[in-house]
């Protein structure tokens, strides 16, 4: 798959995820069944296996996009739009039973290993245990005010403008990561550990 259509199409996803107001969550599992399913259907195709999918189709690459996150909002969401609402967003090129069609083929595809630990999930972790941390361990701060009193000790789930502010610049920065096929490359929780070494 050429990497500036696999963007391209991330990105749509990611505009549709927030059309539907669908949490981080159900953007970045959609992501991944998309990666790991198309990484299937090339692995097929080089073994010489019948591949019907078209990698350079964009308009099929969107369908698949969308299922994903059709998957993915079925474990993340509590509401979910009709199917006919994606459809429309793939200006009815697809119908809703080729929509169907392609989840089950995906959710095979996938051997319906659909729960996965994706850098988001990292995310949440790491910042959980960073504000836990930061409230805990007094000392710390205390030393830290004395050294350098211009510090301000961040946070990311305090019900403050600050913390929004840092945790909206870290997401964005994880989101970045997800669009650059290279991060596969490494462990996501060593990406979000290196997020936080940028932002604080």
């Amino acid at each position: 798959l050429n990497t500036e259509l696999r963007l391209e199409i991330l990105v749509w996803m990611m505009k549709i995820s927030e059309e539907f107001a669908f949490k981080r969550d159900t953007y970045h599992n959609a992501c991944y069944y998309f990666d790991m399913f198309l990484a299937l259907q090339t692995l097929n195709k080089s073994n010489n296996k019948k591949s019907e999918i078209n990698l350079k189709d964009k308009t099929e690459l969107k369908l698949i996009g969308l299922t994903c996150i059709v998957i993915s909002a079925k474990l993340e969401e509590i509401q979910l739009p009709r199917l006919k609402e994606y459809s429309e967003l793939l200006s009815n090129k697809y119908n809703i039973n080729t929509i169907i069609e392609m989840e089950k083929r995906i959710c095979s595809g996938l051997r319906w290993k659909l729960t996965v630990i994706t850098k988001n999930t990292w995310l949440s972790w790491y910042i959980c245990q960073w504000d836990l941390f930061i409230d805990t361990v007094d000392d710390i701060k205390k030393k830290l005010l004395d050294f350098i009193p211009e510090v301000e000790i961040l946070y990311f789930k305090h019900p403050d403008n600050n913390s929004y502010y840092n945790f909206r610049k870290i997401c964005q920065l994880v989101d970045i990561m997800t669009l650059d096929f290279h991060s596969y490359y490494y462990e996501p929780r060593l990406l979000i550990a290196v997020s936080f070494f940028i932002i604080l």
